[in-house]
């Protein structure tokens, strides 16, 4: 679980921790213009490496009234001399809380960590790229965070542990470049969207039906898309192994995604992790990363509500569904799939390496 960090003592003492680990892994300083939705400007840009392209960077600073805490995430190359395009921005309102801008930080209740997140804000030009929009074409997932005075959750996207390591940079990175693709391409469908809305606003207006999928299939994110790669955001953090595996939940999706390679059509959607399509079968995965009993219960309705979403997609096959933990013993394996209709696969991840138990097949 975790709580958002809204006093400014504690977010400014989490950016500290953030600057000092990013300028492990980002040694290269360059006086650089960086480009603006109104314009550009000149600053100083840490750079990843002395040269190449694609290199990562990093800017940061205070604004000029001191009221904004600027931090400005890209790739380029440190030699050029041309305008930086910025990726992704986690600025933090530097003179109260605020949650009208992009960064933000959240502390893990259990084990104390404290991780740089994102509230999914993202402008491409001077747009604002609408949030659903935007999670219909990303991986990631946003993450209900408790707010500090209790009153509720807000939605954000848990990038990566702030700790004294270089690793932070490439995770923030890799973030950002995948939220930048997920961006473009969520604009250029937006008159999609739009047409979606009229269509709604049109139907509710006539008494008539837009044509829209309701109950559980709008669940299920209407259809199953063709799988793409799930981001890998996390890094190892010290000293629970309960924490490494909440930050590998990527790494398995793609594990089981390439052993199952070649067994049939493989599919993805934002609400479901994956789910392979045979001639006669289609097979739901849930992928959880701890075995507490909190997270066997979520996954038992998802998969119930998932698969009953497959079912009205594809009415002639077979719907199996499957559970994917870390450590569960294979004796339970049958006890469970008798009595709940749901296969157990099980792995083990040593924060580097995932490893399927032996002899575990697509279903």
């Amino acid at each position: 679980m975790f709580v958002e960090i809204s006093a400014l003592d504690q977010i400014k003492k989490a950016q500290d921790s953030l600057v000092s680990a990013l300028k492990k892994g980002l040694r290269n300083k360059r006086e650089r213009v960086i480009g603006w939705p109104a314009g550009s400007f000149k600053g100083t840009v840490w750079f990843a490496k002395k040269s190449g392209d694609d290199v990562k960077w990093w800017f940061y600073e205070l604004n000029r009234d001191r009221k904004i805490w600027l931090c400005f995430v890209g790739r380029g190359n440190p030699e050029s001399n041309a305008t930086l395009d910025i990726d992704l921005q986690f600025n933090l309102a530097a003179d109260r809380f605020s949650r009208n801008f992009g960064g933000a930080f959240a502390k893990n209740f259990e084990t104390g960590q404290v991780f740089l997140c994102h509230r999914g804000i993202v402008t491409r030009g001077k747009s604002r790229v609408p949030r659903e929009l935007l999670l219909n074409h990303l991986s990631e997932r946003m993450e209900p965070v408790q707010r500090e005075d209790g009153k509720g959750t807000v939605p954000l996207f848990i990038v990566a542990p702030v700790h004294n390591s270089p690793e932070i940079a490439g995770l923030v990175s890799d973030f950002a470049t995948s939220v930048r693709t997920a961006a473009k391409t969520a604009m250029e469908s937006g008159v999609q969207l739009r047409s979606v809305r009229a269509a709604k606003k049109n139907a509710k207006r006539t008494g008539g039906s837009s044509g829209a999928s309701h109950g559980f299939k709008s669940l299920f994110d209407s259809k199953l898309g063709s799988y793409f790669d799930e981001f890998v955001g996390k890094a190892v953090v010290p000293p629970s192994k309960e924490s490494v595996r909440n930050c590998r939940h990527g790494a398995v999706v793609r594990a089981l995604r390439k052993k199952f390679a070649g067994n049939g059509e493989v599919l993805k959607s934002v609400k479901v992790d994956l789910a392979l399509r045979t001639k006669r079968f289609v097979t739901i995965y849930e992928v959880k990363t701890s075995n507490r009993p909190q997270a066997v219960y979520t996954a038992i309705g998802q998969l119930i509500v998932h698969s009953g979403a497959a079912k009205r997609q594809y009415p002639g096959a077979k719907i199996k569904r499957v559970l994917v933990m870390p450590d569960i013993p294979e004796k339970h394996s049958g006890e469970f799939e008798s009595e709940l209709g749901i296969s157990i696969i099980g792995y083990s991840d040593d924060g580097t390496l995932i490893k399927f138990l032996s002899g575990t097949k697509p279903t």
